[in-house]
């Protein structure tokens, strides 16, 4: 799996992104092909699932090693001076992305404390849903990081703002959708029971909408090496999160921590 993530990572800094898009994305098509394999012959169980598992992962984890060569043909070797630097620069921004995990799910981790059971998973699905937004930052945050890091300054910082203004409006219209079709996206997904589930999602779309404006930014803070300005910044969305949805999520419930959850995105982006 390191070698997987590691050398996918490379494949997205030399802008291979066909191969990057197949090492990533493939062995979960060939995992869901195998689990539907499994259940149609009646063998799915913990030791099948197992297997298959550790089989793909040991064959997609070569398939980025392979397609890296054709980019540095030359003997591998590793550097100290450059690994540390590495290893000094990737924990700093690790503890940025563990922080605004912790954001983001902080309404889960309380909620199972204060909350009914049954408002954990209408909180749940809301939150599910509301992340489909992210999926056009994501697609733009992974073409936009190895451009932005190869042009000038003043080229990247003309390009991530043209990229940040496109991908705002069009994760607004797809807010304001999924906003409208709350109570169909809702059935859709888990039925009428978990129709109690729209009006935290209505709540979360703002912040999730905001949030994108600070995930196409980032590339700029990035290339710059503001690796602990990230962080910091993170972990202020963090602590406030925590701090909200204590307060509110006793209060207000689902809705309380929907709102914990979109005021720190917002004052974040």
């Amino acid at each position: 799996l390191f070698a997987l993530g590691y050398f996918s990572t490379l494949l997205q800094a030399a802008m291979d992104f066909h191969w990057y898009n197949l090492v990533t994305h493939g062995p979960k098509l060939i995992s869901l092909l195998a689990v539907l394999v499994l259940l149609a012959s009646g063998r799915l169980a913990v030791w099948e699932l197992v297997i298959v598992g550790t089989v793909l992962s040991a064959i997609t984890c070569l398939v980025p090693v392979w397609r890296m060569r054709s980019h540095a043909p030359g003997p591998w070797r590793i550097r100290g001076a450059l690994f540390r630097r590495l290893m000094a620069d990737g924990l700093r921004i690790h503890l940025g992305g563990v922080a605004i995990f912790l954001a983001g799910r902080a309404n889960l981790f309380l909620a199972n404390f204060y909350l009914p059971k049954a408002d954990v998973g209408f909180l749940y699905v809301a939150i599910t849903l509301a992340e489909l937004v992210w999926f056009i930052s994501v697609a733009a945050e992974t073409v936009l990081y190895p451009q932005a890091a190869q042009m000038s300054a003043t080229d990247a910082a003309t390009l991530t703002a043209r990229v940040c203004r496109q991908v705002l409006i069009l994760s607004l219209v797809a807010g304001l959708g999924l906003a409208v079709l709350a109570p169909a996206a809702v059935m859709l997904y888990g039925g009428r029971p978990f129709l109690p589930a729209v009006t935290p999602l209505r709540l979360l779309l703002p912040g999730v909408v905001a949030l994108t404006i600070s995930k196409i930014l980032s590339a700029l803070w990035v290339r710059k090496g503001w690796f602990l300005t990230l962080t910091l910044v993170a972990g202020g969305t963090a602590l406030l999160s925590v701090a909200l949805n204590v307060v509110l999520i006793p209060l207000f419930g689902t809705t309380g921590a929907a709102l914990a959850t979109t005021v720190p995105y917002v004052l974040n982006a």
